[in-house]
């Protein structure tokens, strides 16, 4: 089958500008993006001010570009060779409206895209206002109930950490909302740590 050059697709069907970004950074050089930071709620593993982070988790949220996917989940191998428990993934999930629209869920992508096993576990009780919409004042009281911790299979490890993730943090409300579904439910040996792929 012909296929275009790409410099004629992208003069016919100009790329996104965070497509581009993403296309001139070399995946070798993913350890420079590697930034934790810790907080006592919280650990973020990049900086989201960084233009090529920031490209790609909006490449990855709203586009589904799998390149965007491969460049997050090697930034989340970098954390996961320093644990030392077994991991259990309990990523954010969508709201069934917001998961429909969209048709998938962009933390999973991540995940499926290193991969790395993970449990739908976690679940959305009912449809919230997109989080970016609302003032920091409204946004724990947008997300009160709005989890809910449904094994769909259960936690075999007793020594296991178990991290909630999710691509992006910016108040922590919605991992707030999480972690309490979360703690709620599982024993108390189990340790939760909350991860976002950037901050």
């Amino acid at each position: 089958m012909f296929k275009l050059p790409t410099g004629l697709l992208d003069f016919i069907f100009p790329p996104r500008e965070s497509e581009r970004l993403l296309r001139q950074f070399d995946i070798k050089q993913v350890r420079q993006l590697y930034q934790p930071h810790h907080t006592p709620t919280f650990i973020s593993l990049s900086n989201y001010q960084n233009p090529t982070v920031k490209a790609a988790i909006t490449e990855n949220k709203f586009h589904h570009n799998p390149q965007a996917a491969q460049l997050l989940g090697q930034i989340l191998q970098l954390w996961l060779k320093l644990q030392t428990a077994e991991i259990i993934m309990l990523p954010i999930p969508l709201s069934t409206k917001r998961r429909r629209q969209r048709g998938y869920n962009q933390v999973e992508s991540i995940l499926e895209a290193v991969p790395i096993n993970y449990y739908t576990n976690l679940r959305r009780t009912r449809d919230t206002l997109a989080q970016s919409k609302l003032p920091k004042a409204e946004r724990l009281t947008n997300l009160e109930g709005a989890f809910i911790y449904q094994p769909s299979r259960p936690l075999i490890a007793t020594d296991a950490q178990v991290v909630i993730i999710d691509d992006v943090i910016t108040t922590g409300a919605t991992m707030q909302a999480a972690y309490q579904a979360v703690r709620q439910a599982i024993p108390a040996n189990y340790k939760i740590t909350c991860l976002a792929l950037a901050h």
